[in-house]
């Protein structure tokens, strides 16, 4: 499930949810793709999709908690997630390659 906000029908910022299928699993909800422009930051827009992302993994019976991660060093949503009542966990090292170089993810979550 793709999210978007919207500022006189310009779509201007996303988040996604992705539900686990697999037994095991599906009580495991992933936030991913959070993405603001950048001349909309600052305005709430990422606090409303993160919650709205949460309301909607309310709705499914099985979920429990949400998952994310976040590049290592971008303290800005670091810091909006935190508000949302996430927590960190782990780093992965080397998580992505950009081109030649690799960054590392913060793993984070938080209950429903």
């Amino acid at each position: 499930m793709v999210i978007g906000a919207f500022s006189a029908s310009r779509l201007v910022g996303v988040v996604g949810l992705s539900f686990e299928a697999r037994e095991k699993v599906r009580h495991k909800v992933r936030l991913f793709g959070m993405y603001v422009l950048p001349s909309f930051r600052g305005r709430g827009i990422g606090k409303r999709l993160v919650q709205r992302g949460l309301a909607e993994a309310r709705r499914h019976k099985d979920a429990r908690l949400v998952q994310l991660t976040v590049t290592e060093g971008n303290s800005d949503a670091l810091k909006l997630y935190e508000k949302c009542g996430f927590v960190r966990f782990g780093v992965e090292p080397l998580a992505v390659a950009v081109g030649d170089k690799h960054v590392s993810k913060v793993h984070m979550w938080r209950p429903l």
